[in-house]
């Protein structure tokens, strides 16, 4: 049997799931974006589709049986488009259905749109199955395993739970009852992880020296140096202003005042509708339903979490002004509350994103942004990043900036930044965002000058591929596989 080497597209360690799925929606004024990558969470994704009389509903054609028993070369086994369900594959005692091969090629479909099933990629996404089995069946010991799955399980249930709603709900989608659903979702990041320090185990360690980066470059092909397109490196800081201390003291002290008021008895709500500049939390029916934990800004929830029901809290910050919470219920991971947010005025919030921006500028200028940033307060900048692709490449191409990203940046000039932009996280906080263009580069033919560090990852995946590829060859040998001889 021949071993594929990895790539980006689909490697032994595991295949590149199909493209999520970006919802965006509101709950609680706060303005979610989920990723549901489907096939992680639940696997085989086609076991939902078999209805009575369909294709997958059929009796399989395969004898099951006599396949787990079969010596490791058959000669004769039904067609590949005989099969509906069945063994194809195994390595020592792991069995690799027809089905598992089905769903890792539409996987594959969906997420390289080029892409199409046909047999030949059918044979080469079995071999990376079976490589990956192999992966599975050698990994060593990983320390913390367990409590890492667990947790990436309980992420994505949480996802889903934003997205879909109830548990209930989230059976009724997915048709299957909620221990189903986890069991899957375990199994899936279980193997992933292992998969994942598996690889790392094998190829973590290697390095390459300037002397093998240049000869790798050297025995290149002309048609590989390829003519590069132009390039941008963005880098991008979020930051949230800070209204001036005077104007805050005066807010905190009109909220401690009302916060007493309320402690001496008058109403929450009335009170809301005479002081409270959000429209919404100054109705009584604006009182937040149930949520779970984790559902609101973190902030916010523990804020609620630390009191009593009916007790009020001191102001706390949020990303819109001051607020005070009351929490109404709590029932096991669920918990009811209603806040009275008072507001900056816009006149004050310009002039603290000005004040914000002109010292990110100004250091920025005489050092570096990252000095920058480190230096300025911690409640001031939320986030300072590189802008880049999903590989982790910096730079970026025309094609590969976001369209607000390049209308903004294609008009400065290497070392500049732009104006200060509204911009609203995942979580629905409202912050502001500058853009500096750190480096441009022309399109030109890929050198070692202006190129190495290009050349040298180049050069670094060579030598992990063919680490890799040595030690399935090793593995492989100790390990009895079987493939069906249509996919061989």
């Amino acid at each position: 049997m021949k071993f594929m080497h990895p790539n980006k597209q689909g490697t032994v360690f595991g295949l590149r799931q199909a493209n999520s799925t970006k919802v965006v929606y509101r709950k609680q004024r706060v303005a979610y974006t989920v990723a549901l990558l489907l096939p992680v969470y639940l696997g085989n994704a086609a076991e939902t589709a078999a209805k009575p009389g369909s294709i997958a509903a059929k009796s399989v054609v395969v004898d099951a049986q006599k396949v787990r028993n079969a010596p490791k070369v058959v000669e004769k086994r039904p067609a590949v488009s005989e099969l509906v369900d069945g063994v194809i594959a195994k390595v020592n005692d792991q069995e690799i259905l027809y089905s598992d091969l089905m769903q890792a090629v539409q996987q594959v479909c969906s997420a390289e749109k080029t892409k199409t099933d046909t047999p030949k990629l059918r044979r080469t996404v079995l071999q990376q199955l079976v490589e990956r089995q192999i992966a599975l069946t050698n990994a060593k010991a990983i320390p913390r395993l367990e409590q890492e799955v667990h947790r990436r399980r309980e992420q994505a249930l949480q996802r889903l739970r934003r997205e879909v709603g109830t548990d209930a709900q989230i059976e009724a989608a997915f048709r299957r009852p909620l221990y189903e659903i986890r069991e899957k979702m375990t199994k899936n990041f279980r193997e992933e992880l292992i998969v994942q320090r598996t690889r790392q185990q094998v190829v973590g360690n290697v390095r390459v020296t300037p002397q093998e980066v240049r000869s790798f470059f050297k025995k290149m092909k002309k048609k590989e140096r390829k003519q590069l397109p132009a390039t941008w490196v963005v880098e991008e800081v979020r930051y949230r202003p800070q209204v001036d201390t005077i104007q805050n003291k005066a807010l905190l002290e009109e909220l401690n005042d009302l916060k007493q008021r309320i402690e001496q008895g008058e109403d929450f709500v009335q009170l809301a509708q005479t002081h409270a500049d959000d429209v919404s939390s100054s109705q009584p029916a604006a009182a937040l339903p149930f949520v779970e934990k984790g559902d609101l800004l973190l902030a916010y929830e523990e804020a609620a979490l630390q009191l009593k029901p009916g007790q009020v809290s001191a102001p706390i910050a949020l990303a819109e002004g001051f607020a005070l919470i009351q929490l109404l219920a709590v029932a096991g991971d669920r918990y009811k509350s209603r806040y009275l947010l008072r507001i900056p005025t816009a006149a004050q919030q310009q002039a603290a994103t000005q004040v914000t921006f002109e010292h990110l500028l100004r250091a920025a200028q005489q050092r570096t942004l990252a000095v920058a940033v480190s230096e300025s307060p911690a409640q001031q900048v939320l986030q300072h990043r590189y802008l880049t692709t999903e590989e982790g490449e910096k730079k970026l191409t025309r094609e590969e900036l976001p369209e607000a990203v390049a209308a903004a940046v294609l008009k400065l000039s290497v070392g500049t930044a732009t104006a200060p932009m509204p911009y609203t996280t995942e979580e629905g906080e409202k912050t502001q965002r500058i853009l500096f263009l750190t480096s441009q580069q022309p399109a030109h033919r890929l050198n070692l000058v202006q190129d190495y560090d290009q050349i040298k990852a180049m050069a670094v995946k060579a030598k992990k591929d063919k680490a890799l590829a040595q030690w399935l060859t090793a593995e492989k040998q100790k390990a009895n596989v079987y493939i069906h001889s249509d996919y061989r």
